[in-house]
């Protein structure tokens, strides 16, 4: 495995094991655990956009860089 994909599996791991925990917990926790799995999406997005710009020369590697660095913090804001 390369780099990225062993730290997507190590944050999926991680954010898994809160997800469960928290669905243990209790049902009114209901927005955190939503709120988790959308940041789990989104880290899994931004990771492959991340890995498809790496194939990329110059201003075209800058610009998708630039886009999937936007998205994935919107994404966590919106988490």
């Amino acid at each position: 495995m390369n780099g990225i994909s062993t730290e997507k599996f190590v944050i999926d791991q991680k954010l898994d094991y809160k997800i469960k925990r928290i669905r243990q917990m209790n049902n009114s926790h209901y927005k955190e655990c939503m709120g988790l799995m959308l940041k789990r999406a989104l880290t899994s997005i931004f990771l492959f956009l991340f890995k498809s710009a790496l194939g990329l020369k110059g201003k075209e590697r800058y610009s998708m860089i630039s886009h999937s660095k936007k998205y994935a913090m919107i994404g966590v804001i919106i988490a």
